[in-house]
């Protein structure tokens, strides 16, 4: 039987760290070939791999390596559909990457420290898009 939990988990985190980082700072998927990028990165992983493991997902170390991988391996140049969201003016999906892992966090009171400060920074920026936008 197909472990869903944990598919959509995996799923999440090929997009938890790459999206909201690259649109923040306007930057490409290039960031992560440095050191201190991937250093976030790997961060924002560990802490939602704890509430991913509470929400009953087979998340481990495994899971941020080759998430890291695929973020190193991105085309030069390459960017995220939360970028290009932002770039066009529209609005961003973060209550779906951030916000869920917040949201789980709180369910098993698990503190999201680095998740929330980029839902929080993501929050301010997606008004932002919507005021200018009329949404």
């Amino acid at each position: 039987m197909p472990d869903f939990t944990t598919a959509t988990w995996r799923k999440l985190f090929l997009n938890l760290a790459a999206n909201p980082l690259t649109a923040l700072l306007g930057q490409r998927m290039d960031i992560f070939r440095e050191a201190e990028m991937t250093a976030l990165a790997r961060a924002l992983l560990t802490e939602a791999a704890e509430v991913a493991r509470a929400e009953g997902a087979d998340i481990g170390d495994s899971d941020i390596s080759g998430t890291l991988e695929i973020y190193a391996m991105a085309p030069p140049g390459g960017g995220s559909s939360m970028l290009y969201d932002r770039e066009a003016g529209r609005p961003l999906e973060h209550e779906y990457l951030s916000g869920a892992v917040v949201a789980a966090g709180e369910r098993h009171s698990l503190p999201t420290p680095l998740n929330r400060m980029l839902l929080t920074l993501l929050r301010a920026v997606d008004r932002e898009l919507r005021a200018t936008d009329g949404t």
